[in-house]
């Protein structure tokens, strides 16, 4: 331990109560010709703070002063300078909650979803439970769709019946070989793990982001909505909803002019398994259609779907 950490310690971790009656706290003041020097604010009479300057005493007694001239350092910075951007990520680590991996945000949905699934995966949505939690007084905290369990999260958006089986379509939908998620953790380990693209993976995610927009919707208008939603349209919500925010992505990434792109893109996921029936075809002829006027130099064959 070098001179300086020794004098460190010495006034801000070990003797603080000490330390604090010291008239004089600079270096050059306590530490004279090779002599330490005190000078108090008040006798020490406490046997403690008698016990502790011994063992003060002890701690800096083989201090080497090389005669520099005291100066400020910052403990939370590197570069033993305060900055700003150090104070922001202390304040941060401190009071901000931590799922020790990066949140998926993807630019061509709309802002709000993209914070509606922030929100998700940190588990800050106000469902009944939760609000229960931060103390709101509410007369019940079962689910208003099936009134079968406690409303929370994952129960509105994976464990109640409707959400069960409006998933089980997305799943056949979709023709991808997933299990029925307890919660959006388990859902973002699954995508994180799928032996698929970076692009694949931002559409499925899309597809999800969609499924989960509609049912915390669905469970708004039951509680708030005069013109209350059909439970047979919520899935052709959801695919109407995931078709346009991938098209989107599609035109992003289409503009950027990557062939190589626009080639997996064309695919829509999954290799062609998510288009069928209708939706297959709007997608198909969008394709073409789009990328033949934007480019000019090539068009995808039919077949490919």
């Amino acid at each position: 331990m070098s001179s300086r950490e020794r004098w460190e310690m010495a006034q801000t971790l070990n003797f603080g109560k000490i330390f604090g009656l010291v008239i004089a706290r600079l270096l050059p003041d306590r530490f004279i010709n090779g002599v330490w020097v005190w000078d108090w604010s008040r006798e020490l009479t406490s046997c403690r703070h008698q016990a502790l300057l011994q063992d003060l005493k002890l701690v800096i007694d083989s201090f080497v002063w090389g005669g520099q001239m005291d100066s400020w350092a910052c403990t939370i910075s590197k570069q033993s300078c305060y900055l700003v951007k150090d104070g922001r990520m202390m304040i941060d680590n401190m009071l901000l909650p931590s799922n020790g991996h990066s949140t998926r945000w993807i630019n061509t949905l709309p802002r709000k979803v993209n914070i509606f699934m922030w929100r998700v995966e940190l588990n800050k949505l106000p469902s009944r439970l939760n609000l229960s939690k931060k103390g709101l007084e509410i007369m019940h905290i079962d689910c208003p769709s099936c009134g079968f369990s406690v409303e929370s999260t994952e129960h509105v958006l994976f464990e109640c019946p409707i959400a069960s089986q409006v998933w089980s379509r997305v799943q056949l939908w979709t023709n991808v070989d997933m299990p029925h998620f307890c919660s959006w953790n388990q859902g973002l380990a699954w995508l994180n793990n799928w032996n698929f693209t970076a692009r694949v993976k931002d559409h499925m995610f899309i597809i999800m982001a969609a499924y989960m927009w509609i049912m915390w919707r669905y469970r708004n208008n039951v509680i708030f909505g005069e013109n209350k939603m059909k439970k047979a349209d919520l899935f052709d919500s959801i695919c109407n909803f995931s078709f346009n925010w991938i098209r989107l992505d599609i035109e992003a990434n289409v503009h950027l002019g990557s062939l190589r792109a626009f080639d997996d893109a064309a695919l829509v996921c999954l290799n062609g398994k998510l288009c069928q029936n209708n939706l297959k075809s709007h997608i198909v002829n969008y394709h073409i259609e789009y990328y033949s006027n934007a480019s000019g130099l090539i068009e995808l064959p039919r077949d490919r779907f």
